[in-house]
Parts: structure tokens; C-alpha cells; sequence
């Protein structure tokens, strides 16, 4: 939310007609005011009845100017709130078995992983998303969250076998369905790994009908491996898709599909502002008093 005041105009335009009296006073014939000129009997008055000429020629100027102000309507933005409709939740299902530390394209599969995650968590400011680990067990290292500072500094401090040896991709599914089956509507998991189930107490297929039961679509993204078939079946009888990258840059470009695939939350943008019209047509009014009052 942007804190900051500014002072802005709706209709600055109307202030182009400041000197419009001038420019018709200027244009009028030189004759007109005496041809239309209320004759009254001046000398009835004293010099110490007439008000000031001073106040005689600035002040229909200010009550201009005061009027102008207005109707331009001077306003004070208050700051922006962003409001967020319909905001999905991620769950981000990341392997974390001995395996992942072998080398893709030059560096270890899991540091791979936390660059595409990472670009791919920057890209969805509007989403709870949560974090999940799984090796021989399954973690929910961070729960859903809006904090993506904190998310990415979680990220970054992830290392090979931090949820021991094995990979329980069954169970790291049916831990993902539980965190977001209260929000089955717009939620998704998407499962990162190189290897194939075997550990756990749920079997990929296990984990996957509940996926299907909570509504909780569910893709999987497999380095330097191919879904088998049923599992592939599976996946995508959730909702979901499973892909295979053989290579560094097919990660990327699986995440970004992922990233057209989910929508974003949308978000809109909604300026508090205050009027403060009433303010110049208070003092204009102010000011039309006082006149009146000197003239007598």
C-alpha cells in the first residue's frame, strides 16, 4: 500500500479561464459602460463611504480565483490500496534427495531447481504460495504466505538430504492436498523431483486420488527423468500435466508454461483521495462577505 499525499487536480483545464474577465473587459466596446451604466447619485456619498479602491480591484480578482480553485477540484491522493480477487494459492512441492545434488548442465540439479523456482515465485506477486520438501519424508518447510521475501530466503537455504535419503513423492502429494484442500477453488501443487517414489507411506496413485477427491490440481515436473505412462494418467486426472526436463533451459520453459497455465491473481489498484473543493469555495465566500460588509 503506498502511504504518500500529493495534491492533484480533477479538472486543472478549468484553470485556463483565470483571465477571462480580463480578456472580455478588454473586448468590450469602450462606450458600453456608460450606454448600460446604472446612474445613481454619487454625491449623496462621502469619500469615507466608498470602499478602498484597493479592495475595490483585487477583490472580485480573488473571488475569481478562489471560484476557478474550485471548480477545478483541488484533491489530496491519500495513497493507493491494492485489492486482490479471487487470490490463488500454490503449494510448491520441491525434491530434496540425494540425487538432486548430481549435475545438469554444470551445476547440481537442486540449484536448477531454486533458480527457476525463484524467477517463477517473483513472477506471481498476487499468490499465496507455500513450500514443501519432501526426501524420505515430507516437510512443510514454509506454509502458505504472502511474505515472498521471506518465501525466497527459505528457498535459498535448501541443501541435498534436509528431509533424508529416499524420495516420498506420494506423501509430499497427499501433505500438499492437506494444506489446500480448504482452498480447492483456486489452488494448485506443483511437484518438483528427479526420481521416481520409493519411500513414504502413500504411493504416488494414492496420493494422487486424494488430489483428484479435494479438486487440488497437481502437476509434476520431472528432471532428467520420464513419467511413465500411469503416472501420467494420473497427474492429469487431477487437472494437471506432468513434464520432463532434460536439460536446464526445458526447466525454464516448464515453469513458464506452468506460469500461463495458473493463472494470476488478479489485482487492482484503488486511489483514496479527499476533496478539498470546499475549501476555496468557504474562503471565496468568506471573502464575497467581507466585500459586501466594507461596501456597506
Amino acid at each position: 500500500m503506498d502511504t504518500s499525499a500529493n495534491l492533484s487536480w480533477a479538472w486543472p483545464w478549468v484553470l485556463l479561464l483565470l483571465p477571462l474577465p480580463w480578456v472580455i473587459r478588454r473586448l468590450q466596446p469602450q462606450d458600453w459602460g456608460q450606454a448600460h451604466a446604472l446612474r445613481l447619485p454619487l454625491a449623496q456619498f462621502s469619500a469615507a463611504d466608498q470602499p478602498p479602491l484597493t479592495a475595490r480591484r483585487w477583490g472580485p480578482w480573488a473571488l475569481w480565483v478562489l471560484v476557478l480553485i474550485a471548480l477545478a477540484r483541488p484533491e489530496l491522493d491519500l495513497g493507493s490500496i491494492e485489492v486482490r480477487q479471487e487470490q490463488r494459492q500454490l503449494m510448491m512441492a520441491l525434491d530434496l534427495s540425494g540425487s538432486m545434488s548430481e549435475l545438469l548442465d554444470g551445476l547440481p540439479r537442486l540449484e536448477h531447481a531454486k533458480r527457476t523456482l525463484r524467477a517463477f515465485i517473483t513472477q506471481r506477486s498476487g499468490d499465496q504460495i507455500g513450500l514443501l520438501v519432501f526426501g524420505g519424508e515430507a516437510y512443510v518447510y514454509v506454509p502458505l504466505t504472502d511474505d515472498h521475501a521471506l518465501l525466497l530466503a527459505q528457498l535459498a537455504r535448501l541443501k541435498v538430504n534436509l528431509a533424508g535419503p529416499g524420495t516420498a513423492m506420494g506423501d509430499a502429494i497427499a501433505l500438499g492436498v492437506a494444506q489446500l484442500q480448504t482452498h480447492a477453488e483456486h489452488a494448485s501443487l506443483i511437484l518438483l523431483s528427479d526420481g521416481l517414489n520409493n519411500a513414504g507411506l502413500l504411493t504416488p496413485a494414492q496420493a494422487l486420488e486424494l488430489a483428484s477427491q479435494a479438486g487440488i490440481t497437481t502437476h509434476l515436473v520431472l528432471m532428467d527423468l520420464v513419467a511413465d505412462p500411469d503416472l501420467e494418467a494420473q497427474i492429469q486426472a487431477t487437472g494437471g500435466q506432468s513434464f520432463s526436463a532434460l536439460h536446464a533451459d526445458e526447466l525454464e520453459q516448464i515453469y513458464q508454461q506452468l506460469h500461463q497455465l495458473e493463472p494470476v491473481t488478479p489485482t487492482r489498484h484503488y486511489t483514496q483521495r479527499q476533496a478539498l473543493l470546499i475549501w476555496p469555495l468557504l474562503a471565496a465566500l468568506l471573502l464575497a462577505v467581507w466585500l459586501r460588509w466594507r461596501r456597506g
